[in-house]
């Protein structure tokens, strides 16, 4: 749906649009140069290392999160880790992806039937 990103035709729903996509795609990447940035002022500040133990500790939640047993409800406290850190690592490669392929996969929801009920 590119033509819905011209600003010219839909004004500030495409600027809207295309500010969401932007943001989306590069968040991961911004997240991985910043705790680079973050890691080498580690040396010598003590909030950059306060901060680079809070991202652990959130990167052991999603850890756990992931490691845990589907046989059993995973606790909110794990969950909502994996699922942030899951969905920012899979826009990474889909961000490569769409720089290096012309046309990519769309998303579009599941048809289903119309149920009809009868009254």
């Amino acid at each position: 749906k590119r033509h819905l990103m011209n600003p010219l035709r839909h004004g500030v729903f495409a600027w809207m649009l295309l500010s969401h996509k932007v943001a989306r795609w590069l968040l991961p990447w911004t997240i991985m140069f910043g705790a680079g940035g973050v890691a080498l002022l580690a040396v010598d500040h003590a909030w950059a290392r306060a901060a680079l133990a809070a991202g652990a500790a959130v990167g052991a939640l999603a850890l756990a999160g992931w490691m845990w047993p589907e046989s059993r409800p995973i606790p909110r406290f794990l969950g909502i880790p994996a699922f942030a850190v899951t969905g920012n690592l899979a826009a990474m490669p889909g961000f490569v992806r769409a720089l290096s392929e012309e046309d990519g996969a769309t998303w579009e929801p599941t048809r289903r039937d119309v149920v009809l009920t009868g009254s």
